[in-house]
């Protein structure tokens, strides 16, 4: 999960706060009971917007920047219904997917 920050020039990922989530070679399950929980408490704690949260962050270690089918099933299954949600994805190599 990125917490996102506005800018002039677009969107800052401000941090990475982990998220429960079962992971595989070719499969991830994200624990959106955790996250509706984490977006509450950082509302309640620190006023940040649930919006702010919408940052799904995940590494390709073999160097791949694009979303795999994985990739875009786990999107429509946990963020299908949502307004706003930005997939980041980091290679070991410096290279990223927005």
């Amino acid at each position: 999960m990125g917490l996102l920050l506005p800018t002039k020039e677009g969107i800052l990922v401000e941090d990475f706060i982990l998220v429960r989530q079962e992971v595989g070679v070719a499969h991830v399950s994200l624990d959106m009971d955790w996250w509706a929980d984490k977006q509450i408490e950082l509302f309640d704690k620190h006023g940040i917007e649930p919006w702010r949260v919408s940052c799904w962050a995940h590494t390709h270690p073999a160097g791949i920047n694009r979303p795999s089918t994985t990739d875009e099933a786990t999107m429509e299954e946990s963020f299908g219904g949502w307004d706003f949600i930005l997939m980041l994805i980091l290679t070991k190599a410096g290279h990223f997917y927005a």
